[in-house]
C-alpha cells in the first residue's frame, strides 16, 4: 500500500485554474464551512451630501441603482444628484428589465463586485441581482452567465427585505442574512456556500406564508494537490457541510454514472466526476483508491440535503483536483490525540525526490505544534522528523496528551530578620507537583539585589536542599534569604566642560573627584574670542555634592562679534602677452558678501579665457585684495574668398546627358541647384558622394550629380480576383471562381445560389464584390449559413441537451423551455426554405433560373452590381483615352 494522504478542506472558487499548490512548499487546509468574520468596514463617516462615488464605489452597481430609481421614483434623477437619503426612497432593486435593455447593461450587471452603499436602502423589500436566461441567450449566446458578487454584508441591516435573489454569483458566507427574519424568498443557487445554518429562521416561517429557499448547485473547490503516483490511497477528512440545523451533512463520492444522484446534479457536475474509487469511511469522510494516472484528476464529494420544504434542496459538490508527478515526494504530517482525534488539519509537504527535510525547523509545522502545546499539551512524535523525500511518502504524526495541571509557587525575598527587602516584589514559579525544581527554575528564583548577598532558601522556617525539592513541597511558598552587605566608601566624579553653541570643545575639560556626599564647585573660564552665554540643557549644577557616579557640568559660550572688515576686487583686461588693453575695474565690499565680474567688449579684440592663477570671476570678498584677469586675442582682418558649385546630369552609367551648370559665390553664402526635365529620361536619384543640392559655398569646388534612367515603353500588368464561398466556420462550400485581367481594368464577382445554404454577408476583410484589378491578387469571400430544418416544424423542436439553470425564481431547476417568471412563451420567428445549388457552370445555372418571390431583394442587388460594373468599364476606357 502506498503512502496515506490526508487532505484538508480549504475553500476555493470552482472557476479557479488548477495549480500545483503543494509542490516546493507547504499545503495546509482549513475546515469547510468555518464562518469567517464579516469584513471590517471603513469607520470614516461619509457626509450625507457626499457624491455617490464616495459611498457607493462600484460604478456598475451605481448604474442599476439609477435605472431602478428612474423607473420607480424619479425619472429625471441623475447619478451626480443621487444621495444616501434618496436610497431610502427605493423599495426594490431588480435586474430583469435592466439587463434586457442592452448588452452593455447585461455586462455591467455581471461586473458588479461590491454591494457597498446598499445599506442606505433601508426601505428595500426586494433585491434581485442575477442574470436572466433571455438576456444570457440574447447577449452571450449562453443559458448561464455568472456574476462576481462575493460579499453581501451591506445587506445585514436591511430588516424590511422579503425577497433576495443572488443566484450564479461567488457567495460563500450567508451570515449577513441571519437576522433578516422578514425574508420569505432567498435565491442562492449556483454559489459556493458550505453553511446555510444562518438561514435557520426560514424553517420557522408559518405554513400559511409561501416561502422558498434556493440553495442547490453549490460548487466548492479546493486547491490542486500534487502527489507521487506511488501514493495509492487518499483519505479526505471530515467534509463539514452545515445544514439549517447546523449539523454536518452526509457526503458521498460523486460519479456522473451514479444513478442514485439526481439527473440534474449529474449533468451539472459531470465535468468533475471523480477519477478515483471512493468509499465512505463514515458519513463525512471518504477513502479514495485507484487514482487515474491520466494527468489531472478529481476527488469529488457530493451532498444533497433537504431544507424545510419538499421542493427545496441544499445540494452541491466539493472538488479536490490532483496531479500525479513521479519526480516529487510527500511528507504527510498529522496532529492528533492518543485516541486519533485530530487537533489540527494535516500538513502536506512536497519537494523533489531526494531533497532533505527537517520538520523541527519547518515554520508551518513548528507554528502548529507550538500552538497546540500552548493549550496545555505535551507532544510525542511518531515517524522521522528529519530525512529525505521519497516516492512512497513519509508520514509523521505528532501525538498530543493533556499535560498535568501545574501549581504556582510564590517566591519571597527576605533579609536576615525575615523581613521583605525594600523594593523587592514577590516572584513566582510554576510546575507539576511531582516534578523537582530544575536548574532553570532555581536560576529564576535567585535574584541579584544591590547591597545584599544570597544566603539560603527556607520553607516554613526550615532551610531546604533545592536539589531534592518538589513543587508539592512548596505549597506555602519559597523564602529566599539574603544578608546585608557592609557599606563601601564610594567616590564620585564631576567633569566641567566648556563648549560653543554647537557643542564643540573650546577648552580642556576640568575633572574633579571626591567622596559621595562631599561638596564640589566648578567655575567659568575666560576664553579668547568667546563670551559665556548659559549652562547647557541637562547640565549638572555648577555647585553641589558628589554622587555615586559622574556629574557633568557644561558651560556654553558664544563667539564675540568681530569688527566689520572690507575687501577689494580688481578686474584686469590683457592680451595673450599680458599687455593691458583696457583700464582695470576696482570694487570694494564687506568681507563675506558676494561680488561678480564679467568680460567686457574691447574693440579689435576677442575674449579668450580667465588667466591662469586668476581669482574666480564670482565669489565673496575677503580681507585683502583679489585680482580677476581676463585674457583677449587681437582680431585678424578677414580675407574675401569664393567657391564654385557644378551641377552635372548623367545617366545611371555615368554618361553626361546634358551640359553641366557652373555657379560661383562668396564662401559662406547660399547656393542652390535644380533637377531638370530631360526628354527621354526620368530622374532617379542624387549620386552617391554628391554634394547637397543646396547649401553654402566653400573654399573650393562642390559637385552636385543628378542621376537619370532612360525611359522604356511600359508593359501592361495583369492580376487575379478569386471569389470564395464558405460557411460561417470558414469551410469552403463551393469551388473558387478565378478571373484574370489587366491592372486598372474593372472586375465583378457573383453571389451564387447554393443548395442547403443562404447568403449572410461578406467576410471581414473581404475585397468588394466588384472594382478594379490591382497589382496584388484580391479575394472576395461570400459567407453563407446552413439552412437547418431538422425535419421538424420550426418553433416546436426539442431544446436539445438540458443544462440546469436557475429554475425560475429560486434558481434551483431549469424548465425544458427557458422562461422567466412573468414572461410568456414564444417562437424564434420564420424559417428559410432550402435553395438548390446550381450544377456545372454557376453563371449559366443562375441565368436559367427565375427568381422566387423571396429572391426579389437578391435580384435587385445583382442588377445594381451589373450596372456598377458597366459604369466602371466606361470610366476605365475614358481614362485610358485621356492618358493616351
Amino acid at each position: 500500500m502506498g503512502g496515506l494522504l490526508l487532505l484538508g478542506t480549504f475553500l476555493s472558487l470552482l472557476v479557479t485554474a488548477p495549480v500545483h499548490a503543494a509542490v516546493k512548499g507547504t499545503n495546509t487546509f482549513s475546515p469547510i464551512a468555518k464562518t469567517l468574520p464579516l469584513p471590517v468596514k471603513n469607520t470614516v463617516q461619509v457626509r450625507a451630501d457626499a457624491p455617490i462615488s464616495e459611498w457607493m464605489p462600484d460604478v456598475n452597481l451605481q448604474k442599476i441603482v439609477l435605472y431602478n430609481y428612474q423607473q420607480d421614483v424619479d425619472q429625471n434623477m441623475t447619478l451626480d444628484q443621487l444621495t444616501q437619503a434618496d436610497m431610502a426612497k427605493m423599495t426594490r432593486l431588480v435586474s430583469a428589465d435592466y439587463q434586457n435593455v442592452s448588452k452593455a447593461n447585461w455586462q455591467s450587471l455581471l461586473a458588479i463586485k461590491s454591494l457597498e452603499g446598499l445599506q442606505y436602502g433601508t426601505n428595500l423589500t426586494e433585491i434581485s441581482l442575477q442574470s436572466d436566461t433571455d438576456a444570457n441567450l440574447n447577449w452571450g449566446n449562453t443559458l448561464y452567465a455568472f456574476g462576481n458578487i462575493s460579499d453581501i454584508s451591506p445587506l445585514k441591516g436591511l430588516s424590511k427585505l422579503k425577497w433576495v435573489d443572488f443566484a450564479e454569483q461567488k457567495i460563500t458566507d450567508v451570515s449577513p442574512l441571519a437576522n433578516l427574519t422578514n425574508l420569505t424568498h432567498v435565491g442562492l443557487g449556483y454559489n459556493q456556500i458550505a453553511d446555510i445554518s444562518p438561514l435557520a429562521f426560514m424553517a420557522n416561517i408559518p405554513s400559511t406564508i409561501v416561502s422558498t429557499l434556493g440553495t442547490a448547485f453549490q460548487s466548492i473547490r479546493r486547491p490542486t494537490i500534487t502527489v507521487n503516483p506511488a501514493v495509492t490511497e487518499i483519505v479526505t477528512p471530515t467534509y463539514n457541510i452545515k445544514n439549517l440545523k447546523n449539523t454536518s451533512v452526509a457526503v458521498q463520492p460523486f460519479k456522473s454514472s451514479d444513478a442514485s444522484i439526481p439527473d440534474n446534479d449529474r449533468t451539472t457536475f459531470m465535468r468533475y466526476s471523480s477519477t478515483a474509487d471512493g468509499t465512505n469511511v463514515n458519513s463525512t469522510t471518504i477513502q479514495w483508491t485507484n487514482l487515474s494516472k491520466n494527468g489531472l484528476g478529481y476527488l469529488t464529494a457530493y451532498w444533497n440535503a433537504p431544507t424545510y420544504a419538499l421542493e427545496d434542496e441544499y445540494a452541491g459538490v466539493v472538488i479536490t483536483p490532483y496531479v500525479l508527478d513521479d519526480t516529487i515526494g510527500n511528507i504527510f504530517v498529522n496532529y492528533e490525540t492518543a485516541d486519533g482525534t485530530p487537533l489540527h488539519d494535516p500538513t502536506i509537504l512536497a519537494e523533489k525526490l531526494g531533497t532533505d527535510y527537517d520538520l523541527t525547523t519547518n515554520t508551518t509545522v513548528k507554528e502548529i505544534v507550538d500552538g497546540i502545546k500552548a493549550q496545555g499539551y505535551d507532544v510525542k512524535v511518531t515517524g522521522n522528523e528529519k530525512g529525505t523525500y521519497t516516492k512512497e511518502g513519509t508520514t509523521v504524526t505528532y501525538t498530543f496528551t493533556k499535560a498535568p495541571a501545574k501549581v504556582k509557587v510564590p517566591v519571597h525575598y527576605l533579609d536576615a530578620d525575615k523581613k521583605t527587602i525594600a523594593g523587592q516584589t514577590d516572584g513566582e514559579l510554576s510546575g507539576v507537583p511531582t516534578d523537582k525544581l530544575s536548574a532553570a527554575d532555581w536560576a529564576t528564583a535567585q535574584r541579584t539585589i544591590d547591597g545584599y548577598t544570597y544566603s539560603h532558601a527556607e520553607v516554613d522556617g526550615k532551610t531546604i536542599d533545592p536539589t531534592t525539592l518538589t513543587y508539592a513541597g512548596l505549597s506555602t511558598g519559597l523564602n529566599m534569604i539574603y544578608t546585608k552587605n557592609a557599606p563601601v566608601e564610594k567616590n564620585g566624579t564631576v567633569i566641567a566642560k566648556y563648549v560653543d553653541e554647537n557643542g564643540h570643545d573650546l577648552s580642556k575639560a576640568v575633572t574633579q573627584t571626591g567622596k559621595v556626599g562631599d561638596p564640589y564647585a566648578t567655575a567659568q573660564l575666560a576664553i579668547d574670542g568667546y563670551t559665556f552665554k548659559q549652562m547647557a540643557t541637562g547640565s549638572a549644577p555648577v555647585k553641589g555634592q558628589y554622587i555615586d557616579g559622574t556629574l557633568t557640568v557644561t558651560y556654553v559660550y558664544a563667539p564675540n562679534t568681530p569688527a566689520e572688515q572690507y575687501g577689494t576686487v580688481i578686474t584686469r583686461f590683457v592680451d595673450s602677452t599680458g599687455t593691458v588693453i583696457r583700464d582695470q575695474v576696482s570694487t570694494t565690499g564687506k568681507v563675506g558678501t558676494s561680488y561678480t565680474t564679467s568680460p567686457v567688449t574691447v574693440s579689435g579684440y576677442t575674449y579668450l579665457r580667465v588667466a591662469s592663477g586668476s581669482a574666480q570671476p564670482s565669489g565673496q570678498y575677503i580681507h585683502g585684495t583679489l585680482m580677476v584677469t581676463y585674457v583677449y586675442q587681437k582680431n585678424t582682418p578677414p580675407v574675401t574668398q569664393y567657391g564654385t558649385v557644378i551641377a552635372q546630369y548623367v545617366d545611371d552609367q555615368g554618361n553626361t546627358i546634358r551640359t553641366a551648370i557652373t555657379t560661383s559665390g562668396l564662401v559662406g553664402t547660399n547656393y542652390t541647384t535644380g533637377q531638370l526635365t530631360i526628354p527621354g529620361y526620368t530622374f532617379k536619384q542624387i549620386a552617391s558622394g554628391s554634394a547637397a543640392t543646396s547649401g553654402l559655398y566653400v573654399n573650393g569646388t562642390l559637385t552636385v550629380t543628378y542621376v537619370y534612367t532612360k525611359d522604356t515603353a511600359p508593359i501592361p500588368e495583369t492580376s487575379k480576383v478569386i471569389a470564395r464561398y464558405v460557411d460561417e466556420n470558414g469551410t469552403a462550400i463551393h469551388d473558387e471562381i478565378v478571373t484574370t485581367g489587366k491592372v486598372g481594368d474593372p472586375y465583378s464577382t457573383d453571389q451564387l445560389l447554393i443548395k442547403g445554404y443562404t447568403y449572410q454577408q461578406l467576410a471581414a476583410g473581404s475585397a468588394p464584390i466588384y472594382g478594379l484589378y490591382t497589382k496584388d491578387t484580391q479575394i472576395v469571400t461570400y459567407v453563407y449559413s446552413k439552412i437547418d430544418t431538422g425535419g421538424e416544424t420550426p418553433g416546436t423542436g426539442d431544446d436539445g441537451d438540458k443544462t440546469p439553470g436557475t429554475g425560475g425564481e429560486s434558481g434551483d431547476k431549469q424548465p425544458t423551455t427557458p422562461t422567466k417568471p412573468g414572461q410568456g412563451g414564444g417562437t424564434t420567428g420564420g424559417t428559410t426554405s432550402p435553395v438548390e445549388t446550381p450544377t456545372g457552370n454557376s453563371e449559366v445555372a443562375r441565368k436559367g433560373q427565375l427568381p422566387q418571390t423571396d429572391e426579389d431583394e437578391g435580384l435587385t442587388s445583382m442588377l445594381l452590381t451589373m450596372l456598377g460594373v458597366v459604369l466602371l468599364g466606361v470610366a476605365a476606357v475614358s481614362y485610358r483615352k485621356l492618358r493616351d
